[in-house]
Formats: structure tokens, C-alpha cells, sequence
């Protein structure tokens, strides 16, 4: 996956969960440096600081984790099965005769390792969620 692919994947995640894109730098602010130039967000847990925060979803399980338990509390259901990821709406699959039958909303089968798989299915989710289109 090259880095523009992987910076656009991590914004879309950020923006979900409720990071604040950056629009202009801070004066003062603590500001790393970072050779992947992810975009910067201020984190929500230090609204009133100058802090920036880059969106390492790709790489942390820690941070990948957290937008695993948003989508969950959005009703839906986010299996991960070795290097496979998919993301189903609970409420439709309780709706259907053979729930197995259901497309998923967001998926990944075809990632390296575990953590690729879900973070594509979760920015895949992301993208629609910020979309609207779920």
C-alpha cells in the first residue's frame, strides 16, 4: 500500500471518531516530527492544549482498536479471521432468513497480515460513515 493510501485511510478513521483536522499551524504548539507525514489532528482529550496528533491506525493496534469499538457501537458486527476482516449491520443480518447470506458493509480478505485487513475494512467503514452512506 503506498503512503498517500495509507495517510488518506488514516484520515478517513480520524474523522470518524471525531479528531479535528488542523487547518493552520499553532503558534507554540508541540508540534513532532514525523517522516510519514500523516495528516495532524488535535486529539479530543486535549481540545483546550496545542496539541497535534498524527493517526497512526496503520500501524497501532491500540489506536486501530478504538475505531473497532465505534463501529460496534454503531449496531454492527466486525469479524476478524486471520488476515480477513469484515464488517456486517447487525440489524439487517437479524432481518434475513440465512444472516450468513449478507454482504458486508466494509471487508478486507486479501490483506498481508491481520492488522492490514482491518485497518482496510475499518477505513473502508470510515469513508462511508463520513459519506453518509450507511
Amino acid at each position: 500500500m503506498k503512503q498517500e493510501e495509507i495517510q488518506e485511510r488514516n484520515e478517513q478513521i480520524a474523522l470518524m471518531l471525531g479528531l479535528k483536522p488542523l487547518t493552520r499551524p499553532y503558534l507554540g504548539a508541540y508540534q513532532p516530527t514525523r517522516d510519514t507525514h500523516n495528516p495532524k489532528f488535535y486529539h479530543e482529550r486535549m481540545e483546550n492544549e496545542s496539541w497535534y496528533v498524527y493517526p497512526d491506525y496503520d500501524s497501532d493496534w491500540n489506536w486501530l482498536m478504538e475505531a473497532v469499538e465505534f463501529i460496534e457501537k454503531q449496531k454492527m458486527e466486525v469479524s476478524i479471521i486471520q488476515n480477513e476482516c469484515s464488517i456486517i449491520d447487525t440489524e439487517k443480518a437479524e432481518q434475513e432468513e440465512n444472516p450468513f447470506m449478507i454482504e458486508p458493509v466494509a471487508k478486507c480478505y486479501d490483506g498481508e497480515t491481520k492488522k492490514e485487513s482491518v485497518f482496510i475494512a475499518v477505513s473502508d467503514f470510515a469513508k462511508l460513515h463520513n459519506n453518509k452512506q450507511l
